[in-house]
């Protein structure tokens, strides 16, 4: 088998917020344009049909073919570009951020599309509610406030997946990830978490290493 795969599961310490608008057009124009290949675009195409079944809200989870709420292992990898990108100066890692984080892309895979929420050991199957919270933002027209609302998991979620990581070994002044950056980068999750308003602290989640 091509590179070291481990388990890990992660534990939320606050809410997590969805973070995808429920607009299938908005949506599907917003993913298309993030599509390298055929196969991802049909996997939007098919997601955007999810999406529109939830239209009316405003941002929502993604969900499985069972219609519960899940995270999706792009998610993932985004939030280990932003805690490359955020932790890159304690790295031993060569290359600008554009790079270190290009590794990413080529080095560390998440294995799972549909990543299941879980409380107390079962599925999660329904958001506990939603959060709204003033926007604020400067116009042409001066200063305006909206309001958001996104769907909600309320801290205690659990969600397990496994990671594969292809060690560069190619030697030279270049310098790669190993277990022990990767390791650091979920540890950042503590501080700074997934999805939605996590500057907050929503998304904020401890690692446990399964494998």
């Amino acid at each position: 088998m091509l590179g070291e795969t481990r388990r890990v599961r992660i534990i939320g310490i606050d809410q997590i917020l969805g973070s995808i608008t429920a607009n299938e057009e908005i949506f599907t124009k917003y993913i298309a344009s993030k599509c390298e290949t055929d196969e991802e675009l049909s996997k939007a195409e098919e997601d955007a049909k999810k999406v529109a079944e939830m239209e009316g809200k405003e941002t929502i989870f993604y969900r499985d073919s069972e219609g519960n709420p899940v995270l999706k292992g792009y998610q993932i990898k985004g939030f280990l570009k932003s805690a490359a990108k955020a932790l890159r100066g304690t790295f031993d890692v060569m290359g600008s951020g554009t790079t270190s984080q290009g590794k990413i892309d080529t080095l560390i895979f998440i294995n799972q599309d549909d990543i299941n929420f879980y409380k107390d050991g079962k599925k999660v199957t329904d958001i506990d509610g939603y959060l709204e919270r003033p926007l604020r933002a400067m116009t042409a027209q001066g200063p305006r406030v909206s309001l958001a609302k996104s769907e909600v998991i309320n801290s205690g979620w659990t969600a397990e997946f496994d990671v594969t990581f292809i060690s560069d070994v190619s030697g030279g002044r270049a310098k790669t990830y190993t277990w022990d950056t990767i390791e650091k980068m979920f540890e950042y999750g503590s501080l700074n978490g997934l999805l939605q308003w996590r500057n907050s602290g929503k998304g904020r989640f401890t690692t446990e290493w399964l494998s």
